[in-house]
This record gives structure tokens, sequence and C-alpha cells, in this order.
């Protein structure tokens, strides 16, 4: 657990949630990508910043932690627990009991795009590594 002087507000106000992935498509992640090595090793076990989407709130944070489990805190609700897996090419996210599969259209170290599935139109999520407010104030460096 990240030892802040700042409470991190969690919140899943997302109808679809985010990160299914690549569900019918002709080239798998790293191709489509330009992915090195193994896809979820990219963006496990890392706290995601929503940087901009068609559906879901800036600054809502992401944390896919390794064993399966997803938090998702916007910045003005309640934080929420649900799960993920990737399997293959495939990236489901599981909220509330239900599956959203997400395409995955960037993934790099430093920028992680999505393209979630669910009843309605696409919800598009462009995610960033979330940068801890206390470093900037205090001038800590990694």
């Amino acid at each position: 657990m990240i030892g802040t002087p700042q409470p991190f507000s969690i919140h899943l106000s997302l109808c679809a949630a985010l990160l299914l992935a690549c569900a019918g498509q002709d080239k798998s992640v790293q191709e489509r990508t330009g992915a090195v090595g193994n896809p979820p090793d990219m963006f496990i076990n890392r706290v995601w910043r929503v940087q901009a989407s068609s559906g879901v709130e800036p600054g809502t944070l992401y944390a896919f932690l390794s064993g399966g489990a997803l938090v998702v805190a916007s910045p003005h609700g309640t934080p929420s627990l649900g799960s993920w897996k990737y399997s293959g090419d495939t990236l489901t996210l599981i909220e509330e009991g239900l599956s959203h599969p997400a395409d995955v259209l960037t993934l790099t170290h430093h920028e992680l795009q999505i393209r979630v599935h669910s009843p309605g139109p696409p919800v598009d999520i462009t995610l960033a590594p979330a940068e801890m407010p206390w470093h900037e104030e205090r001038g800590a460096t990694r």
C-alpha cells in the first residue's frame, strides 16, 4: 500500500468499465500496439489515470493488480472493486458481475488506450501512469 499523506478517491462510475481486449481482431495485441514482451506485464500492478475518454471522467484511476483485482476510483466517487483477466489476446473487465470486452488500441509503458464494448456505443479510454501528488510537492524523483 502506498503511504501518501493524501487519500486516493477511487470510484467506478463507468457503465461498462474499461479494459476488455481484442475480441475478434485479426492481429494480436503485440502486432497492433507494437508491445514488446508479455502485454499484461506492461499494465499490471500500476496505477493508471484517465487522460481522455468518451465516457469516463478524466482523473479516474485504474489499478490492474496481479491477482486479477481491478480497483477503480473517480475523483468524486466511492472506490469500487472488480476483476480483470487477460487470456490470449483478450482483456476482460468484470464490474458489478458484468463482463466487458475491450480492444487494446495502444499499449506502451507510457500509455494504455482501450475501447470498451458494452451496451450502448463503445467507450474509448486513454490512460497514462498516475503520478503521486506528494512526489511533486516534495520534489521527489523516481
